[in-house]
């Protein structure tokens, strides 16, 4: 393993703020400590308005391995600033690959598509190894989405995204469902696909009785969290709706917790229907998950059919708190059939704000959910999302491939 290089690309790297930086970090201090030569081209903290204040030098080793940051600008909302990123990191990629001579790529879907094609090309010059780390499916997530409405951009994007997936040794998605969209496109040759969800990294707790003696709370409200990216996907709008139907019940409170686009529209919604929701600025995850800790049940919506194109990780977050999660999602999802299997939350239909207003108002008067459910959560947390497993299942593939 001393002499085998790897190297990895992903826009977003931390101490950035996106969901996924943290993630990669592990993953790369991980390999780094198992022996590989591990480098990450990334950019510079930039996905925050207030990122820029961490300063970062332009190489840097960290645990191990090295992480070669560019200066790319602020691309939210801007789509031709995402594509000349796109290609900044794809020609780094190329220049990198020629002198590192790397014996794997692995590339994520970050940036979306331009990423992967220029991982798959970077591999078949050097003639590396490649992963396609697919944290979401593109280009259907980008017609769900709108970004992608004209035919004839989306048709062409799909056919390069194929091309991507065709060049790929490995294809890592984090669900059954995301394995299913790839496979259902028809067009994949060899469709070798690998299902690795995501992780966090827990607070330090020895037992589960201690966890749960750690998040009784002995409070008479009703405490929900929303852990996460306050975006477009979410329903969130829906979710205050809901809240708004139930003024009259003054212990049920929500939490939002994160940033993200809509979060100003949000605030103002609020602010109209005078519903009982708080928001907390994004955190670190230590102190976002003592936040999680100090709520009764997490919940976790997506738009309609967003499911098959990515996997909400934030629902993690909650089973490692031990916490009964809400999904707003189709009953016919991986997530809602595990949850419901292994009772550990409730499912409610998209755009359903009466359904969920009554839910929330059941969940207030009889509390005798709380000790089992959690229970559940935590230990399905423990059978299928703890660090150990998930990098066990990266160390197995690419000592396979490699």
């Amino acid at each position: 393993m001393k002499n085998k290089k790897i190297l990895i690309v992903h826009r977003f790297f931390w101490p950035d703020k996106s969901s996924c930086s943290s993630i990669m970090k592990n993953i790369c201090s991980h390999l780094a400590s198992n022996g590989y030569q591990v480098e990450i081209i990334s950019s510079h903290p930039s996905y925050r308005q207030d990122s820029h204040k961490k300063k970062c030098p332009n190489i840097e080793l960290l645990n191990g391995f090295k992480i070669n940051r560019l200066y790319l600008p602020n691309e939210s909302g801007k789509l031709f600033r995402r594509i000349l990123n796109a290609f900044i990191i794809g020609i780094s990629l190329i220049k990198k690959s020629l002198l590192y001579k790397p014996n794997l790529i692995i590339v994520t879907s970050i940036p979306p598509i331009l990423g992967g094609f220029f991982g798959a090309l970077s591999a078949k010059i050097t003639k590396s190894k490649f992963i396609y780390f697919c944290m979401d499916i593109h280009p259907e997530l980008g017609l769900l989405s709108k970004d992608y409405q004209n035919s004839y951009l989306y048709n062409l994007l799909l056919k390069l995204d194929n091309w991507n997936c065709n060049k790929s040794d490995k294809i890592i998605v984090h669900s059954k469902d995301m394995q299913d969209t790839l496979i259902h496109r028809g067009k994949l040759k060899n469709p070798n696909i690998e299902i690795i969800n995501n992780f966090i990294n827990p607070l330090q707790l020895n037992t589960i009785t201690k966890l749960h003696n750690q998040k009784k709370n002995f409070h008479k409200k009703l405490k929900i969290i929303y852990a996460g990216n306050l975006g477009r996907f979410q329903y969130l709008d829906k979710i205050i709706d809901a809240m708004a139907l139930i003024n009259d019940h003054k212990n049920i409170e929500l939490t939002f917790m994160g940033e993200g686009l809509m979060k100003n529209i949000l605030k103002e919604k609020v602010k109209k229907t005078g519903a009982n929701v708080k928001f907390i600025n994004y955190l670190p995850q230590n102190d976002a998950q003592q936040i999680i800790s100090q709520s009764d049940i997490g919940i976790v919506p997506l738009m309609s059919n967003l499911y098959k194109y990515a996997y909400p990780s934030k629902t993690i977050s909650y089973l490692e708190r031990g916490k009964p999660i809400i999904a707003i999602i189709e009953r016919e999802s991986e997530l809602s059939i595990d949850m419901l299997n292994n009772e550990y939350g409730f499912q409610i239909s998209q755009g359903d704000s009466r359904g969920l207003a009554n839910l929330l108002i059941d969940l207030e008067k009889d509390t005798t959910w709380k000790d089992k459910m959690g229970n559940n959560a935590y230990l399905t947390y423990k059978k299928k999302f703890t660090p150990e497993l998930i990098l066990g299942k990266w160390n197995n593939l690419i000592k396979n491939l490699i």
